[in-house]
């Protein structure tokens, strides 16, 4: 019998949590054997008592290590429930077209990954503040991935809105001048990999699916299964690191729908 789709991920899941734990259960080092204590207890749940009415809550413990493919796959589902929420009305009240774009950067060593993370932060804070920059507000995420060699590659996806006529201006940017563009201001010496595409459809499923489609590279199972002691060397560099950023409207907008749903809702 062909096992189902979600059984299949949940052993895929299982598999590369049980090898990352392993992997930092064969670290000498103090503080990766309390990330392997951690990692272990994912998942269990946990009972908490209010001390004030003796009313039990029942949760499950979340360990929040960034390497966790059992927390990627939670976040996933956070940025599923979230989008529902403050995407349409972005839609609404602006009627946005939307770009995908993806940078591809030269692989570097795991030891370098901090410094280029950073690099493509500052970046990304200089090209907003370009002209040229059509985008009305952002959403982007960092997607990293260990090559045979042990280096580490990262990919840039970034949701862009733009105005809703951009494309007839006659003034939009092509293919060759977003590269040049972010080959400046991210100060590159080499021509980054650079893929920028009009998403179709202005339904806002539709919208929200692209967005989700964008985002489900930056939350898979399987990225440090394949070497668990680069991976765990990668998840102390990307420490406290964000998994996505918003600029613009997409930043505004959210913070103030996600902050008007906790006050209807009480949490």
């Amino acid at each position: 019998m062909t096992p189902s789709a979600p059984t299949s991920r949940h052993q895929s899941t299982q598999a590369a949590l049980a090898a990352l734990i392993d992997a930092y259960r064969q670290s000498p080092t103090s503080q990766h054997q309390r990330v392997a204590d951690r990692l272990q207890l994912c998942g269990s749940p946990v009972e908490r008592t209010d001390l004030e009415t003796g009313e039990v809550h029942h949760n499950v413990h979340h360990c929040d290590v960034r390497a966790c493919p059992r927390c990627q796959r939670r976040h996933q589902r956070l940025w599923l429930r979230e989008t529902r929420i403050w995407l349409p009305q972005l839609i609404d009240a602006h009627d946005p077209a939307f770009l995908f774009l993806s940078i591809g950067f030269q692989n570097v060593d795991v030891d370098d990954a901090r410094s280029q993370l950073q690099a493509i932060i500052d970046g990304f804070r200089r090209i907003h503040r370009v002209k040229k920059w059509p985008g009305l507000g952002c959403a982007t995420g960092r997607e990293f991935t260990i090559a045979d060699d042990g280096s580490i590659h990262f990919n840039i996806h970034a949701f862009v809105g733009v105005h809703h006529d951009y494309f007839k201006r006659g003034n939009y940017l092509t293919q060759p001048e977003w590269r040049d563009l972010i080959r400046k201001q991210f100060k590159l010496t080499y021509l980054p990999s650079v893929n920028i595409q009009k998403l179709q459809g202005r339904n806002k499923d539709e919208v929200i699916q692209h967005f989700l489609r964008a985002f489900s590279y930056i939350s898979k199972a399987q990225k440090f299964e394949s070497k668990p002691e680069v991976g765990i060397h990668l998840a102390d560099q990307l420490h406290n690191s964000r998994r996505l950023t918003f600029t613009g409207l997409f930043k505004s907008i959210r913070h103030q729908q996600l902050n008007r749903n906790k006050s209807h809702t009480g949490k």
